[in-house]
């Protein structure tokens, strides 16, 4: 709770932000979709191509729901604006009549789903967890889809083995015709109790939000027992505002009341502090006795993915 401090007991602000800097962590990236936990073989397989004279088919699946038990360590959906720098499927042994699987990964979006899409890769016909690089944007708020172009000879059943079949596990869509950015189409198919076998590792967006603070620097804060400053951030950001009251001549300081709030970008945000009544009582007397008062408001705002913009310090004298 607020309440006086000693300078001489207390490090100054610029140590106290330094040693909040060294200490915060870095922010690795994060993996979205399945956790491709190690099962014996994957159990189903997706896109599956069983019609007597067909030699080809290519179609999209994207899971839209899964267990959390199942998840990766960052969900199904990106937490934030990044690069996918790596996406892995787990896969069983093909068929025997499969001749050739080839994917690419695909991201799906918003009112318009169909995102940017990978190189095609070819699935190597090992079982076992397969890695592949990219660089391929991705929106906050995007899941994973995998386009899959499958070939067969004979007529045996073909399907891609990324799949797992387990009751209530999730919800697989899936597209029977290929999708490319700009189309809005509902899936073909939706089918329950099937994970998808993907999942992707993001580069997260490293940098910090750019703010801007304005404030009246002469309030009646005595009066209102409140202190107030504008904020702007140009990302969507969460924005805390901190406060002391000192007395200079007194070498004494005094904690005020914190706020935390939510700021949309562009949006501009009001923070008010409260005065505690023993900051605001030292205040009157110091006043009342011709000694000089000073408030100074330390806010930084901190965007989803983790990046701070660093402190900026507001000083409010009262008015005369």
């Amino acid at each position: 709770m607020p309440g006086r401090l000693r300078r001489g007991g207390i490090a100054s602000l610029p140590t106290l932000l330094a040693a909040l800097a060294v200490a915060a962590p870095s922010h690795a990236a994060v993996t979205i979709g399945s956790d491709l936990r190690g099962l014996p073989s994957p159990s189903a397989g997706i896109c599956a191509l069983s019609t007597p004279t067909g030699v080809s088919r290519s179609c999209t699946d994207s899971q839209t729901v899964l267990t959390p038990t199942h998840l990766a360590m960052s969900g199904l959906v990106a937490p934030a604006t990044g690069t996918i720098v790596r996406w892995s499927v787990r896969s069983g042994t093909p068929s025997p009549s499969t001749a050739s699987i080839k994917l690419r990964l695909r991201t799906l979006h918003g009112d318009d789903p169909v995102g940017d899409a990978s190189k095609f890769v070819e699935l190597p016909p090992e079982a076992g967890v397969h890695s592949f690089s990219t660089l391929l944007p991705i929106d906050r708020g995007d899941r994973l889809a995998v386009e899959s172009a499958i070939k067969r000879t004979g007529a045996g059943p073909a399907y891609v083995p990324i799949a797992n079949v387990e009751p209530g596990v999730g919800t697989l869509a899936e597209w029977a015709s290929p999708l490319f950015p700009g189309l809005s189409l509902a899936p073909d198919t939706t089918s329950e109790g099937i994970e998808l076998l993907l999942n992707a590792e993001l580069d997260l967006d490293r940098t910090p939000p750019r703010t801007k603070l304005t404030y009246p620097p002469r309030q009646d804060f005595l009066a209102t027992k409140t202190v107030l400053v504008h904020f702007r951030c140009n990302e969507d950001a969460t924005v805390f505002a901190s406060g002391q009251l000192e007395i200079p001549s007194k070498h004494t300081i005094y904690g005020i009341f914190g706020v935390r709030k939510s700021v949309g970008a562009g949006a501009k945000a009001t923070l008010r502090l409260r005065l505690p009544k023993a900051a605001r009582k030292a205040a009157l007397s110091a006043l009342g006795n011709g000694r000089k008062i000073v408030v100074k408001v330390t806010v930084s705002a901190t965007d989803p993915v983790g990046n701070s913009s660093g402190a900026t310090v507001a000083s409010i004298r009262p008015k005369r």
